[in-house]
């Protein structure tokens, strides 16, 4: 279930913050009940690391993590929720692919939460996991 005022609130902000823009940041679901939410980072040249390869550069693929996981708190507390901090394993290269984000929160306390964030490829191969710790307070 998605509410229409969590949903217009990340969409702004993937409209208006550069940084978002840049990665062509797409809300694909949200699920505010389950804690879930879902991102779409399009397949872009200017994100690859090596362009013989086609790799995705691993800045961009934590990027991707970092925002799904912040979207999904603010999506639940209805307001910004700074990163404290991120942590991330690649499992698998990310080749010329559209990257799918899906982030899970953990814990949602007074101070801090904890989002659990898997990064999948067009195939549904998972390419990264990633957890972040928000400030809430």
């Amino acid at each position: 279930m998605m509410t229409v005022d969590a949903r217009n609130q990340i969409e702004t902000l993937l409209s208006v913050s550069p940084y978002h823009r840049f990665l062509d940041l797409k809300l694909v679901a949200l699920d505010n009940d389950g804690g879930e939410l879902r991102l779409l980072m399009p397949y872009q040249e200017r994100l690859l690391g090596d362009m013989i390869s086609r790799r995705y550069h691993g800045g961009a693929i934590a990027g991707l993590i970092d925002a799904t996981g912040a979207l999904a708190m603010m999506a639940k507390v209805g307001r910004d929720t700074p990163s404290i901090t991120i942590s991330i394993d690649y499992l698998r290269p990310a080749v010329a692919t559209d990257l799918f984000a899906k982030a899970k929160i953990q814990k949602s306390g007074k101070k801090i939460g904890i989002v659990a964030v898997e990064v999948i490829d067009i195939d549904n191969r998972i390419v990264a996991i990633g957890r972040v710790i928000l400030s809430l307070s």
